[in-house]
């Protein structure tokens, strides 16, 4: 495979938050897996609810890098391209919560939950053509959020296939999966069988119709890549106990995916426990949960500073119900998205999050805002971005127009160019809008642990033991200590020494006694801050 070199800068001058990613294009081709992908298409759509299903944006790379769980302040990265080959670099990579419902917690029904709302949502979005989805002013956006799954996908199933054997069967949950979207990503990745699950009966309609056109085409033309068997369930997952209604309810899952949905759940914390549940209960030990979820400290920061009742720009705008009360579950917001009518959604605390993770023995191993994501792997991925159309061509070719007219859109490519005075060069980029809706969502992933080991009974034979061994010790100081007392009343100069010889076996005795309950002590959990918002966890 030849991929085309990169040459990466830092603009230190441009403010991440308000500036595009850059991606520098010299006239020339990219040559990705044999296949030759023309530079000026190449545009980034990402997907904040729907995906693209064409084949040329779906290549899924194999890679060996590990993910660094420390996060760090993004810049504006600007990326350089050329024909010359390189080789890819690797980067180098809490309470428990008991069964019982806190008592904060209310039931939210069926009728009243907004799942029926979101689930019309769905299945009201039209499925688009594919030219339809290339004049919308979040093409580049949804290609964007697009890559971004893709590369955690990529991520962590090379992981689990570094320690497998290729005998090894791989088992995906694709829950919430929507209208199939990762369907080529799962194929492309050689998984051996995959669980799909949604919400909107229509979605899941549509992603059988994709299912069986790529069993067709791969009957027909004897493709590279084998398909995977699978399953499909209209289900609202965060009511549902989803592992009951599997062919085998004891399957043994190697990844569970959930793009852009689990803050549906967190209308409730029995919605979000169950949805957890459904999530990470079959995951076998070292399998991993990963996913996509907007960001509750960008977006309460935001609320908290807006001057209106709601934020946003020309591509996304948010409607929070309060802007003051942010409850641990239930904290309401309205979500519209450019071309897309109203959505409820609800706010991811995400010291919860890992909380309700702890129960099912998941250990949060990777947390990325999608800046800081993109500045990490665009790098590596960098053919994946033109593969996927994951930029917009800037300055536009003259047969294209730019998505966007709106002055100051694409200010930050435009001064890299002049600081770079070179002729007929174009640069792939995000417009400012888009960037900052991007900037608003993070990627998480979560690691399934061996559980706590619990104490056998000989070794609670060995701590009432040590208990009697201390005793009998303490017994003999204490004898010791009367029979010096003896000896100092008949020596007067000797009687100092004697009470400190006292104290000293009492600190002793007490140390001891500690190590021994030190075990069975219970750690009160602390109050939770959530940007200056005093928040009390649940107390479960």
């Amino acid at each position: 495979m030849a991929d085309a070199e990169n040459v990466i800068e830092n603009v230190e001058d441009v403010d991440l938050n308000e500036s595009p990613i850059i991606l520098d294009k010299k006239e020339k081709e990219l040559v990705v897996e044999d296949e030759v992908v023309k530079e000026d298409v190449c545009v980034l759509n990402g997907n904040s609810g729907q995906e693209e299903e064409e084949k040329e944006e779906l290549q899924v790379l194999k890679s060996e890098t590990t993910p660094v769980p420390d996060e760090k302040p993004s810049e504006t990265p600007t990326v350089e391209e050329s024909t010359e080959s390189k080789a890819i670099e690797e980067p180098k990579e809490n309470g428990l919560i008991t069964e019982e419902k806190p008592k904060e917690d209310k039931e939210v029904s069926k009728e009243d939950s907004v799942g029926n709302a979101v689930a019309k949502h769905y299945n009201d979005i039209p499925a688009g053509t594919k030219e339809s989805r290339k004049e919308s002013r979040i093409f580049h956006l949804r290609n964007f959020n697009n890559w971004v799954k893709t590369v955690i996908i990529t991520e962590f199933l090379g992981k689990i296939k570094r320690r497998k054997r290729l005998s090894d069967e791989i088992n995906i949950l694709d829950l919430a999966c929507g209208k199939g979207g990762d369907l080529l990503k799962w194929q492309k990745a050689n998984v051996d069988h995959v669980i799909m699950a949604d919400i909107a009966s229509t979605s899941i309609d549509q992603c059988k119709e994709r299912y069986a056109k790529l069993e067709k085409e791969s009957k027909s033309r004897h493709s590279r890549d084998r398909l995977f068997t699978t399953e499909f369930y209209a289900a609202d997952c965060t009511k549902e106990n989803l592992c009951e209604k599997f062919k085998n309810p004891d399957i043994k899952l190697d990844l569970t995916s959930c793009q852009f949905a689990f803050h549906y759940s967190f209308e409730s914390y029995s919605q979000a426990e169950l949805m957890f549940k459904n999530a990470c209960k079959n995951l076998r030990t070292g399998g991993y949960f990963v996913g996509t979820t907007p960001d509750a400290h960008k977006l309460v920061k935001r609320i908290k500073s807006m001057e209106s009742d709601s934020f946003g720009n020309s591509v996304y705008n948010i409607k929070p119900d309060s802007k003051e009360s942010f409850p641990l579950f239930g904290a309401k917001y309205l979500f519209h998205l450019e071309g897309v009518v109203d959505c409820p959604e609800f706010l991811v605390y995400f010291p919860a999050f890992e909380k309700i993770a702890a129960k099912y023995n998941m250990k949060l191993v990777w947390k990325k805002n999608f800046h800081e994501l993109f500045k990490e792997h665009e790098k590596e991925y960098s053919s994946l971005l033109s593969k996927m159309s994951a930029l917009e061509v800037y300055p536009v070719p003259s047969n294209k127009q730019l998505v966007t007219e709106e002055t100051g859109q694409y200010k930050n490519a435009s001064e890299y160019m002049d600081r770079k005075a070179t002729k007929n060069m174009r640069v792939g980029t995000l417009s400012a809008d888009e960037w900052e809706a991007a900037g608003l969502y993070l990627a998480f992933a979560f690691e399934k642990v061996e559980p706590p080991r619990q104490p056998r009974s000989s070794d609670r034979v060995d701590d009432r033991k040590r208990h009697r061994d201390v005793s009998r010790e303490s017994a003999k100081s204490r004898e010791s200590s009367r029979s010096s007392r003896s000896k100092d009343k008949r020596k007067s100069d000797s009687s100092g020494p004697a009470k400190k010889s006292r104290r000293e076996n009492e600190v002793e005795v007490y140390e001891i006694k500690d190590e021994i309950q030190f075990d069975d002590e219970v750690e009160s959990t602390p109050t939770d801050i959530m940007v200056g918002h005093q928040i009390n966890l649940p107390k479960l």
